[in-house]
């Protein structure tokens, strides 16, 4: 019982590296670029 839930560990967290590496690649950058660079390092000093 024990064996067949260390044998779906790995799966799982090569899922979750490869879900995370898709977002580094592809949604992070989008963020990035849609941010205009008009905030500081501390955001929440901004805030109106």
């Amino acid at each position: 019982m024990i064996g067949k839930m260390y044998k779906t560990i790995p799966t799982v967290v090569i899922c979750v590296f490869l879900v995370s590496l898709v977002e580094s690649l592809l949604i992070l950058p989008a963020h990035l670029a849609h941010d205009s660079g008009k905030r500081l390092w501390a955001p929440w000093k901004n805030r109106r």
